[in-house]
């Protein structure tokens, strides 16, 4: 079973699991967090 700390601590594994670089996985991150943050306070 994968453990999502040990993923987003591995490079190789996040690869692996989202298909994105560390550097890409973060821009989306930050991306979802606005749009969460946006839909929240409606």
């Amino acid at each position: 079973m994968l453990d999502i700390n040990r993923v987003l601590k591995e490079d190789r594994l996040l690869r692996a699991f989202t298909g994105l670089n560390r550097k890409a996985f973060e821009e989306l991150s930050v991306a979802f967090e606005i749009v969460l943050n946006t839909l929240r306070d409606r």
